[in-house]
């Protein structure tokens, strides 16, 4: 009877090691990025939903695993109220300092005349240039444009946010950053970019670059999209509604594009939020994209196809340019997991010792008796 309990506690422990070793690297791989459309109408008249999604995001962080968060323009409604950029600035705040995020000028956020003077008093290049995590912006001394790192789910990745309907000099200043980062994986955001049942076309105001009647935003794609071949994710806003596409780029690469804006719906949008789901599947080297659309107000999911759905997949494997850095990361990540295992065992050691110290010494105690 002592040699049977015996063995079966020996087995439920090194079982319960084995198992909690293999999660751990599995769990630690998935990961999330929050976007946030058009906050206009919260900041304008319900800034208490806006600080709802920035305090949810920040209380999930750990949970999610969050590793980025994305606005994507039309911080406010109104480019020259100052009330409005104090509450958007209030709420933004909430993820100062514990989540890696990028915002942009979309227009409802910058004059006629392009001007952003309000958009870089509240969320200048001043407030995150300390940032380890923060990468650049442009023009010199604004934040009108600007680009991010993180590291998640096994891939380095680069986030770049152009304001809306960049110009000419935006979309060479761009390619640039591109360029120079082939080795990361790169998420592009504009604030105007894909419109009703996706297609490439926006309502526009004049006096930019977005200034043909059809296709006015092909030129995002062509000019930046599509020649680079480490771009696979699009996001945008600004239309009203729910839409998304998916092409190859130059080098045959599946290129996810994204729209997602709410504020036509009760109370500015009523907190609706996209919670994007990087999964990482082992056995095929590729990680699955899920989205969701929740709202941290009104603590419910949209259903629906156009807001549940799965997006795509994309390659883990980095470019020859960063393979030795890769290499050098994975042998990291087998260290730390042979690291846990190591310690899960003599845990479990430890346990078995103390559980054959007991039952021995019951077993003594029946012998003398």
């Amino acid at each position: 009877t002592f040699g049977k309990k015996t063995a079966i506690m020996l087995g439920l422990i090194l079982a319960f090691a084995a198992l909690t070793t293999a999660g751990f690297g599995k769990e630690e791989a998935k990961f999330t990025i929050i976007v946030l459309p058009d906050t206009q109408k919260y900041s304008e008249s319900f800034p208490e939903i806006f600080d709802s999604q920035t305090k949810w995001i920040a209380n999930q962080i750990s949970d999610k695993n969050i590793a980025f968060v994305i606005h994507e323009g039309d911080i406010v409604d109104n480019w020259d109220d100052e009330t409005q950029w104090q509450n958007a600035s209030k709420s933004m705040s909430e993820l100062d300092g514990k989540v890696p995020y990028s915002v942009l000028p979309g227009n409802h956020d910058m004059s006629l005349e392009r001007e952003t003077e309000q958009f870089n008093q509240y969320f200048g290049l001043e407030r995150y240039k300390d940032f380890e995590w923060f990468g650049g912006s442009y023009p010199e001394e604004t934040n009108d444009n600007s680009f991010q790192f993180f590291s998640a789910g096994g891939s380095d990745f680069i986030a770049i946010s152009l304001m809306f309907c960049p110009d000419k000099n935006t979309v060479k200043w761009a390619n640039t950053i591109l360029q120079n980062n082939l080795d990361k994986k790169a998420i592009l955001t504009t604030h105007g970019y894909l419109g009703y049942n996706g297609k490439r076309n926006i309502h526009s105001t004049s006096g930019n670059q977005c200034n043909s009647e059809t296709e006015n935003t092909r030129y995002i794609w062509d000019e930046i999209i599509y020649p680079n071949k480490n771009v696979f994710l699009v996001l945008s806003g600004h239309v009203h509604a729910a839409a998304r596409r998916t092409d190859p780029n130059i080098a045959g690469n599946n290129v996810y594009q994204v729209l997602a804006n709410y504020q036509e719906e009760q109370n500015g949008g009523n907190g609706w939020l996209r919670i994007m789901e990087f999964l990482p599947e082992e056995l095929s080297g590729e990680t699955r994209i899920n989205v969701k659309t929740f709202s941290p107000y009104l603590n419910e999911f949209k259903e629906d196809s156009e807001n549940n759905f799965f997006l795509g997949k994309y390659s883990i494997t980095q470019s020859e340019e960063n393979l030795g850095e890769t290499l050098e990361d994975e042998s990291e990540r087998e260290i730390q997991s042979f690291q846990t295992f190591l310690l899960i065992v003599t845990v479990a050691i430890i346990i078995f010792g103390i559980g054959l110290a007991i039952f021995g010494k019951k077993l003594l105690n029946k012998y003398k008796n």
